[in-house]
């Protein structure tokens, strides 16, 4: 054990000084620098790691002394990189003291895994590997920010990889008392079980269990500020109270409405995988304080969106997902919105997924209360954006709008002048309406009446099971009619007379980025690529409008998830509920 940890001293693996300096930092955040000079050393490490790999292979089979020289220096490669990577890590922040002890357990005990994924596990794992090591790293009150607690046994090395402890309960034998002793208590807690109804109990001895709920009631946890509770809320309490905590997130089929556990304080809530939203006790949650919400449940309506945004009155961000859309009729009584209220609310960002008219019903809440913050909506539907005529002070200063609906002539038209004060659009378009909608674009900026847009993001898609040759792609794209508000000639210096209404206006910049078929050769994409853009660049430079183009062959998901609204409060959604739109 000394050899290997005098082997691998974090002083001996010839890093910089510009690195050592970052590990004995803690008080914050890597700064911009900071990563400039790790991504610089990854690249340089990485290199030396390469080289010193085709070595090693060239001299397997040499002299034993040869070779065994070129592995150690392999392995200190190996460990330099890994330190390089792990420096800008979340959980890098731990005393210098123990950097050494994880290089001599924590390498070897992962000597198997490749060195680009070392990372995704931090050292908590490690805790499992002796009780020697467990004995060091749970008497450091620095690693407790964060604990994590799972009923899996065998849990999954991917659901782990963000946390910064990980104790198995089986493994939890003396915790709340050790953490009284030495007086650190976790700030954020994670809950998860193998089943969504598992009840957690927490073996204390070998043969005894003790349920988990009451663990809870343990002062070591009268600090929390963050609770995420995946299958395990059952495992609360009933009558379970978390006074300290402000951000809550929840991952459960159904909670029962008799339960009574409170989170009086809670500002952030994030809610997944509920069956149908009155399943939902709406006594769990305080609306009326609540600043960020995500629900996703597998039935929903517009009728939950108008109770939501009526009930929050501090609600600023928000987001809808559902995959059944349910009629107003299928709710209880319940939910009966509050007669006599009105009033402005303080929403400024809100995402709609599965639901196609939000905001196309006459609901009577929306005639009470009106969002004069609202900037920015994301939907995801079958038909454009609907807002009925009664509910247009809504959305009456909306800037940003994106959506999955294809843009068209017409579609273009009402969105844009619905929306008098839009600034941004987003959306996707066939190849067959960039004529239509450039020609209506073109015209439209030349009107003194014409909505403030400035950023236009098109999206133009091809099915992915097909292929598409150069040719193809240059017919439905390198036509000058495609884009005639970009390629029709600015305005020139005899007409600087014109007053600024009457001038033409023009887009401060335009994104197009085309999707093609999932068997186009990477070849053909790059020189599809290269001509659109010389195409389009010209144009754009005359105009002063800053252009944006790419091409691929399949399309990322838009990134609408309400992320890092509590320093990665939800930063799990991805993994465990496919929240990608």
């Amino acid at each position: 054990m000394d050899m290997i940890s005098r082997e691998f001293r974090l002083a001996d693996l010839g890093i910089s000084d510009e690195l050592m300096r970052m590990v004995v930092q803690s008080d914050g955040s890597p700064t911009d620098k900071d990563t400039q000079v790790v991504q610089r050393s990854l690249l340089k490490y990485t290199d030396d790691l390469r080289l010193l790999d085709l070595e090693a292979r060239k001299q397997s089979g040499c002299q034993e002394e040869v070779e065994d020289g070129v592995l150690y220096d392999k392995r200190v490669a190996e460990h330099r990189v890994f330190a390089c990577r792990s420096i800008t890590a979340a959980w890098r922040r731990i005393p210098l003291e123990l950097w050494d002890v994880i290089f001599s357990m924590y390498m070897e005990a992962w000597n198997s895994t490749p060195t680009t994924e070392r990372l995704a596990y931090p050292p908590g794992v490690v805790m499992l590997i002796s009780q020697w090591w467990r004995s060091i790293i749970t008497d450091i009150p620095s690693l407790w920010a964060n604990l994590w607690i799972s009923s899996m046994i065998n849990y999954p090395k991917n659901s782990i990889q963000d946390c910064e402890l990980v104790i198995p309960n089986h493994r939890f034998s003396g915790l709340l008392s050790h953490l009284d002793r030495i007086g650190s208590h976790p700030w954020s807690l994670a809950l998860t079980a193998n089943q969504p109804n598992t009840i957690l109990d927490i073996p204390l001895e070998e043969t005894t269990l003790r349920p988990f709920r009451e663990c809870l009631h343990h002062s070591a946890f009268a600090s929390l500020n963050k609770l995420s509770a995946f299958y395990g809320l059952q495992g609360l309490s009933v009558t379970a109270s978390f006074p300290s905590v402000l951000s809550v997130l929840l991952v459960t089929q159904r909670l029962v409405t008799q339960d009574t556990i409170q989170f009086p304080n809670v500002k952030q809530a994030v809610v997944l995988n509920a069956v149908t939203y009155f399943y939902f006790p709406p006594s769990l949650l305080p609306w009326t304080q609540l600043t960020h919400l995500h629900l996703e449940f597998f039935h929903m309506g517009a009728f939950v969106i108008s109770y939501v945004l009526f009930t929050c009155r501090s609600l600023q961000q928000a987001s809808f997902k559902t995959y059944e859309e349910w009629p107003a009729t299928s709710y209880p009584h319940t939910y009966a919105l509050p007669i006599g209220e009105t009033g402005t609310r303080p929403l400024s960002d809100l995402t709609i997924n599965g639901i196609t008219k939000p905001f196309q019903d006459e609901y009577p809440a929306f005639a009470k209360i009106s969002f004069p913050c609202l900037s920015t909506i994301r939907y995801a539907g079958d038909e454009l954006f609907p807002v009925h005529q009664a509910n247009r002070h809504l959305v009456g200063g909306l800037r940003c709008l994106q959506m999955t609906t294809w843009l068209s002539n017409s579609g273009a038209r009402s969105i844009l002048e619905f929306f008098p004060s839009l600034t941004e659009l987003h959306a996707p378009i066939e190849a067959q309406q960039l004529t239509s909608v450039s020609e209506y674009l073109a015209l439209s900026l030349q009107q003194p009446t014409f909505p403030s847009l400035k950023i236009l993001v098109l999206k133009g898609c091809h099915p992915r099971n097909t292929s598409d040759d150069l040719d193809l792609l240059r017919l439905h794209y390198l036509q000058p009619t495609n884009f005639i508000f970009l390629t029709s000639p600015p305005p020139t210096s005899s007409s600087t007379d014109l007053s600024t209404s009457t001038r033409p206006r023009r887009l401060e910049h335009f994104s197009f980025h085309v999707f093609v078929g999932s068997e186009t050769p990477q070849t053909t994409i790059s020189l599809f690529k290269q001509e659109l853009d010389a195409f389009l660049r010209p144009h754009a430079e005359a105009w002063g409008t800053q252009l944006s183009v790419d091409v691929s062959r399949t399309e990322p998901p838009p990134e609408w998830e309400p992320r890092h609204w509590d320093e990665g409060l939800i930063d799990h959604i991805e993994d465990i509920a496919g929240l990608k739109l």
